[in-house]
């Protein structure tokens, strides 16, 4: 994903006008190829959870270009995603959809 990021930012012309962006719209510009955008909130309120995962193992499965981004403000408190090593609103590259049994 830095890569994809350096090239965005030379594209909007520095980092600083390229903040505002997505990762999908950066693929989409540099690349060409279709993306899509799901925000948990609305997945959430429709009960699709399951058809996220069906999508996200089907990424997996075709060896597609998946990211995710987490907003404090409408998920957690920063503290929370400090103690896990994550950053607010940075895109981050999916490896693998793996299903994780929770006791």
């Amino acid at each position: 994903m830095q890569l994809i990021e350096k090239a965005w930012a030379k594209v909007c012309g520095s980092y600083e006008a390229a903040e505002a962006g997505t990762a999908a719209e950066a693929l989409n510009n540099i690349d060409g190829n279709p993306c899509q955008s799901f925000l948990l909130p609305e997945i959430e309120a429709k009960g699709q959870h399951a058809l996220l995962w069906s999508i996200l193992e089907e990424a997996d499965r075709n060896m597609y270009v998946a990211t995710c981004s987490v907003d404090s403000t409408q998920r957690c408190s920063p503290d929370l995603l400090t103690m896990f090593g994550l950053c607010d609103f940075h895109s981050y590259t999916m490896m693998q959809a793996i299903a994780v049994p929770v006791t």
